[in-house]
């Protein structure tokens, strides 16, 4: 399917199952550009442009989205919210999109047995984010280019258990009192090869840090260019060093 759509309230429905979209544009819709309200779909580049609501709308799972992008969305650039529950069959992953210029976050996730692998992410409000309200299991954040988000929180964890955030790269983001990985209340979640730069010693002040309960988390061998305090860990039982290896906290 190549289709357009411009100044519609939604840009695209998906409302049936095993959906296949592909090089779609959505264009200044007064709600979401793609909402998509039944399981299995896969949109392969599509493009959410000044769309009001979402770029991306994903309410059900096993959802697919490679290679798309959005640019100037009104709100979350793409949005994640259905099931919480990791043990459900139910996936989403994004991969490979392009998000500029969200008014609130690139990628804001409120569900389980999510996947954000090699996206990019640049001039948002926030960057990637992960069940900021309820419960969430079993996440994957790797190989995701983060750069200049205007408030706190390049990637913000809270109230999940199970997961990997790995090989990001973060630069220049939020504010002199924020932190680049933020996690809040999670439980065995790997914290591994990232790569955190900041502007000058300013911002963000902190690289990784652990709030408010953590259990069980591994956080090593991650780097940070002009940060001024790379790890902070407040909960217990996380392990911070790995066969004597501490994190690395470059200043170049």
């Amino acid at each position: 399917m190549n289709c357009e759509a411009r100044y519609s309230y939604y840009g695209f429905v998906v409302d049936g199952d095993y959906c296949q979209l592909t090089n779609c544009i959505s264009k200044d819709s007064s709600s979401h550009g793609f909402y998509i309200k039944q399981p299995f779909a896969v949109l392969t580049n599509c493009q959410s442009y000044s769309d009001a609501g979402c770029g991306f709308r994903v309410a059900a799972y096993n959802a697919s989205l490679t290679g798309c992008s959005v640019i100037s969305s009104g709100v979350q650039s793409i949005y994640i919210k259905h099931s919480t529950d990791g043990t459900k069959n139910g996936y989403t992953l994004i991969s490979g999109c392009i998000i500029y210029g969200s008014s609130n976050y690139g990628i804001d996730s409120y569900a389980s047995n999510v996947s954000i692998v090699n996206n990019i992410l640049r001039n948002c409000a926030y960057g990637i984010s992960f069940a900021t309200s309820g419960t969430a299991q079993n996440i994957t954040c790797i190989n995701n280019q983060i750069i200049n988000t205007v408030m706190n929180y390049p990637i913000i964890v809270k109230n999940t258990k199970r997961g990997i955030i790995s090989n990001n790269y973060i630069n220049w983001c939020g504010t002199q009192s924020s932190t680049a990985i933020n996690l809040t209340v999670c439980e065995n979640i790997s914290v591994t090869g990232n790569v955190i730069q900041g502007k000058a010693g300013y911002y963000p002040r902190f690289g990784i840090k652990e709030f408010t309960s953590g259990n069980y988390n591994f956080i090593v061998f991650n780097k940070g260019i002009d940060i001024s305090t790379l790890t902070t860990i407040i909960g217990t039982n996380s392990k911070v060093n790995f066969t004597g290896i501490d994190n690395w906290n470059w200043d170049v």
